[in-house]
This record gives structure tokens, sequence and C-alpha cells, in this order.
């Protein structure tokens, strides 16, 4: 999906998101835990594309829709679009289509009411086929990118037929991945400091005061809690301005801190702005920012839209820009995308990044989000480094939903976060 499309769409994306969000509204701000788990299941397929991989992404990603879609607080679920896939057996149907048998070997992220010993979730068998007979009938969304998260063969006109049209996937296998395994905050230090990096996006996709909403407000409540209550100050390095920017000043808004964490030297970067093509200046700058974050950080932190994963397209990026971002930190990190369904978009893509055994720690979200839950979200960065020696996966997914319950717990719904390191 383009970022054009999604501009140009907002609006009518915006409804259907709040729609599906209505859907499960957690009760009476209830709060549910989740698990990532190591899953496998067999499955099928109709396609007509050359690329079998790109053809059974497809079709799991298709099982977002089903997973949350109708789901009651407690029993949703998603499976990563990072996974290995073993081709079983390929069926000539007819000259231009064939079946292609596969099976499943990736993760799977579950709030903890979920029952996996009697888990199903549906897949159409041959996408476009589905969403052409269903006719609008069977998702809240007309579009065919958005097919894959708005659509369920439950809705109550839907004229899908299973076996047919599309069919249910069950697991054959699941075991729980450790979650108690420790970080030690020492091995986040890059030349003996912490280097923690926050970026807030646009609600409305506008530099504009007025369009920014919740990044421009968390932003400054963001500056005040390590001026007034961290006793930070602010740093005007300019040097090291023109070497993240290559410029003194930006379109976007730019600070930064300088204070201790424990006794230990802090850097702290702040940005709010609009990652998006509508504001090209600004987008280039977000990109220079992270870029920055990926060779230095110790920690990095994104809120705001994530464009079904093309905001997080850094490999696009890249291309777009003609520069390399090296992500080969020598410290470990940390990185939390608070964005809407990144564990599907964005969890694959950083692990493949960080392929050295024990060098990220990422917290995505499983399901898409109010913006407004990710007014606190951000705050779990600083309160994991403070007085704490160490912490694990499972420590970091109860502050995360901690920190989402005391930004709006009776109106927003919960993300199901998944917690995940090498």
């Amino acid at each position: 999906m383009t970022l054009r499309f999604i501009q140009k769409n907002a609006s009518s994306k915006a409804m259907i998101i709040l729609f599906l969000l209505l859907l499960s509204i957690v009760a009476n701000g209830a709060v549910w835990n989740t698990s990532v788990y190591k899953v496998e299941f067999t499955s099928y397929l109709h396609t007509d594309l050359d690329n079998v991989e790109r053809a059974i992404k497809r079709q799991v990603n298709h099982t977002f829709g089903p997973s949350t879609v109708f789901k009651r607080a407690g029993q949703n679920s998603s499976f990563s679009h990072n996974f290995e896939y073993e081709v079983l057996k390929i069926t000539k149907i007819d000259n231009s289509f064939r079946r292609v048998d596969y099976r499943y070997k990736g993760n799977l992220v579950a709030e903890n009411g979920l029952d996996l010993n009697n888990f199903k979730t549906y897949a159409p068998i041959y996408v476009r086929g589905a969403f052409n007979k269903s006719n609008g009938r069977c998702a809240s969304s007309l579009d065919l990118v958005d097919f894959y998260f708005s659509w369920h063969p439950k809705f109550k006109k839907c004229n899908l037929i299973e076996d047919h049209d599309y069919l249910k996937i069950k697991l054959d296998t699941y075991k729980k991945v450790d979650d108690s395994k420790p970080h030690y905050t020492k091995e986040f230090l890059n030349d003996g400091k912490y280097n923690l990096f926050y970026y807030f996006g646009a609600d409305k996709f506008s530099l504009k005061r007025s369009k920014m909403g919740f990044a421009l407000t968390n932003y400054k409540d963001l500056v005040r809690f390590y001026k007034r209550r961290k006793g930070f100050y602010k740093d005007f390095d300019v040097k090291e301005k023109k070497i993240i920017f290559n410029k003194e000043k930006t379109h976007s808004f730019y600070t930064k801190f300088i204070g201790h964490i424990d006794g230990i030297e802090t850097n702290v970067y702040i940005m709010a702005g609009n990652p998006t093509e509508s504001t090209p200046i600004a987008k280039y700058e977000f990109f220079k920012f992270f870029k920055y974050a990926f060779k230095k950080g110790s920690a990095i932190s994104y809120s705001g839209h994530a464009g079904l994963g093309s905001i997080l397209d850094f490999d696009a990026h890249e291309q777009e820009y003609g520069e390399k971002i090296d992500y080969s930190a020598v410290n470990k990190q940390l990185l939390l995308l608070s964005g809407c369904g990144t564990f599907l978009h964005s969890s694959g893509f950083f692990f493949d990044k960080r392929r050295k055994k024990d060098s990220l720690v990422l917290i995505t979200n499983g399901l898409f989000i109010f913006i407004n839950s990710n007014k606190k979200s951000s705050y779990v960065i600083a309160d994991t480094f403070r007085r704490k020696t160490f912490f694990t996966n499972r420590d970091l997914q109860k502050k995360f939903m901690a920190m989402i319950k005391a930004s709006n717990p009776n109106m927003i719904k919960y993300p199901m976060p998944a917690v995940e390191s090498n």
C-alpha cells in the first residue's frame, strides 16, 4: 500500500479501523496479558503468482481479519509475517493456477484468554477470488488492499463457502516462547552511555500544529518528563545535529537532552514529525533520525501510524534516498514500535536486520490501536533502565500494558503487545 493512497483515504480508513476496534473494546478496562508462541500449521492455497513465497505470505496475512474481527477481549491473536515455510507439494490446476500445499513455522502472539488447543482461524484459498466474490459483504472495507485485516467469513451476509472459497486453519503444534531470559542493562550501553531515541508520528499526516494531535502532545509531555522530573537539560550540539540531519534546523519538532539514569550519562533524542510523503522534508528527517538511532541507540521508540507496514519499511526508504542504514551497533538495542499491526508487518524486518544472537529486544503491537494509547507507551523505555540491573520480556510486556492502561483505560483497545528477542 503506498503512502499516497494511505493519506488520500485516511478518513475512511480511520472509520474502518474504529469500527474494527469497537467490535472488541475491552470490557470494564480489563487488561489481557499476552504471550508469544512458536507454532506450526499446514495449509494450502491456489495462486496464479510465479512467486510461491509471496503467495504464502499473502494467505498468512489474510488470517489477520478472522483472528481479530468479532473477537472478544482476551481472544485475539496474530501470526507474524516473519516465518519459515516448507512447500509440501505443488499441483497444477490449469494453465494459470497451481495448488500449493505448505507448512508454516513461525510465531503467534495471543491474548491469554485464548485456548490454543482449540485454536482456529480462516484464510482465503485464492485471495483475489474470495475478495471479488464477497462483493463487499464479507469485510468492513471495499478495498482489496484492506481485505486482509477487515474480512471475516462470519459477516451476516457473507456468501463465501468453507473449503471452496476459504479454509479453516488449526495449529499442529505450539510452544510458548520463554519470556524469562534476563537482559542486562549494561548490554545496552553505547560507549558507556545510554542513548534513547523517541519519535512521534503526526496523527493527520501534517506538520500543522492542529493536525499533529497526540504526537505533539506526547512530544511535549516527554520533554517535560525529562526536564522537570528527571533533571535533564537541553543540549544544543549543533555539530551532532548536522551529523544527524545534514543541517542545523529541522522542520520537525526536535530536541535533545542530557542527564543521568542511575549515574550513567544518558542522551535523549526526541522528535515529532510526519514520516509520510505529504511532508517530504519531514519524511527525510524521519529517515535520518532513525538512521542515526539504529547506529547509536540503546533504545528506540516509534509511536504513530504504521501505514500497514510501509512507514517502517526502511529498505524502501534506503532505496528512495540512496542511503544505507548501518544496523550493526555493537551494543544490544531495545526497539519499541507502537503502531497498528507492527507484529504482523515489522517484527520480521528488524530481526532480519539484527541477526547477531542476543542483540535485539523488540516490542510490537498485534492489533490496530487508538492513537491516544501511545500517550504513555514511550515511558516504558526510561522506566526499564531505571534502578534495574536486568529485565525480562515478561517484565516489558507487563510494563507496556500498565502504561497503556494509564493512558485511557475506558476508551482504548488494548494493543496485544508482543515482546520478542533473538
